[in-house]
This record gives C-alpha cells, sequence and structure tokens, in this order.
C-alpha cells in the first residue's frame, strides 16, 4: 500500500508539468501575438515612440515589486541590465511598433517567428554552441518557412520596409536571450525583466516626451 501511494506522488508532478508547460507556452504566444494587434491599433495615432514608453511604464509598474525583493541582487549590474535592456525591450519594442504603422499585423508577427532562429544563430557563432545536422536543418526549415508566409504579404515597399524591422527586431531577441544566459542566469527572471523594462523605458523617457502626441 506504501508502494503504491508513493508511485503517484513522485510521478504526479512530472506528468502535470508536461500537461502544463505546453499549456504556458500556448498561453505565451497568444498573449505576445495579441500585442501586435494592439500595436497596430495604437501605434498609427499615438506614434511609436510614445507607445513603447508607456509599454515599458506599466511593465515596470506591474513588475515593481519583484525589482524591490531582488535589488540588492541587480544594482551590481544594472549597466548590463541597461545593454540588455535596450536590446531586449527597447530596441525591438520601437521597431515592431514602426513596422505597425506600416503593416497589417501578420508581418511583424511572422517576422517575429525568427527569434528563436536568431537565438540559436548568435549561440553558434558568439559563443560557440554546438550547431549539429538537425539544428541546422531546422533553421534551414524556419526561415524557409518564414520566407514562404511573408512572401505575399511584402509586395509593397512599406510592408517590405516593415518586415525588415520585425526581423531586426527579432534578431535583438535572439541576441539578448543569448547574453541573459550567460550573465544574469542567477537572478529571478521577474527582477530582470522589471530591471530591463526600467532600465529602457528610462533612456527613452526624453524621446517619448519630444514625441509625445498633441492629443493623447
Amino acid at each position: 500500500m506504501s508502494f503504491q501511494s508513493s508511485v503517484p506522488s513522485s510521478a504526479s508532478p512530472a506528468a502535470a508539468r508536461a500537461w502544463l508547460t505546453p499549456l504556458e507556452l500556448a498561453l505565451l504566444g497568444a498573449i505576445w501575438g495579441g500585442s501586435f494587434l494592439l500595436m497596430r491599433v495604437a501605434a498609427p495615432v499615438f506614434g511609436p515612440v510614445a507607445l513603447v514608453e508607456l509599454r515599458l511604464v506599466f511593465g515596470v509598474l506591474l513588475l515593481a515589486p519583484f525589482l524591490v525583493a531582488a535589488w540588492p541582487r541587480v544594482r551590481p549590474v544594472l549597466g548590463t541590465l541597461a545593454v540588455i535592456g535596450m536590446l531586449n525591450s527597447a530596441i525591438p519594442f520601437l521597431l515592431f511598433a514602426w513596422a505597425a504603422q506600416r503593416a497589417p499585423a501578420g508581418v511583424p508577427a511572422i517576422a517575429n517567428a525568427t527569434t528563436v532562429m536568431f537565438a540559436a544563430l548568435f549561440a553558434f557563432f558568439l559563443f560557440g554552441e554546438r550547431l549539429d545536422a538537425r539544428r541546422l536543418l531546422g533553421l534551414v526549415a524556419g526561415f524557409s518557412g518564414v520566407a514562404v508566409l511573408a512572401s505575399d504579404r511584402t509586395g509593397s515597399g512599406d510592408i517590405a520596409w516593415a518586415a525588415t524591422a520585425g526581423t531586426l527586431a527579432s534578431a535583438c531577441y535572439g541576441l539578448s536571450a543569448n547574453l541573459i544566459r550567460r550573465h544574469l542566469v542567477d537572478l529571478p527572471p521577474s527582477a530582470v525583466a522589471a530591471a530591463t523594462l526600467g532600465c529602457s523605458a528610462f533612456l527613452l523617457a526624453v524621446p517619448a516626451m519630444v514625441a509625445w502626441p498633441a492629443s493623447a
């Protein structure tokens, strides 16, 4: 009886995680994908710089308790967090918001699919991670798939430039993911997110005030 009761207790957390992880990823994809729709609505009337600043500020406010709790560990690496914040938040947010002014939401969303592939490429070229034949085949297939999906949506010059901006933003995400993994892995992820958003909000505060729309 004791043996039978111990099996579910040890297997249950692993089984729950096996079901929970795909659901978490699907929810994350829905939230992240929905942001492109909202940017498409807001960016043309509010402007990309002011819109990005509000995104950053609202994110900081939401995550502030995590940042305060981990502040003694965060403070010594603020310089690193500022650099990663520009690559992980400010620059890609600006590029995606700029793209949202010029193309349907699906264009930058498709470009965003290259993030994981850029992360693998940066890991290989800059940090010497192994890229075996299976991963290389996956990269080729992934980039080819994105190119096919985007090809019928980039007929005009504006849309092509929007797709380029989205691709550059995804490259920033891929690089920052590698930097976080190598320099900030000992910090709580919620504190890293709050700190990178906060640094980006501080750096974009003056440009946002200059570009603030006449009618908010």
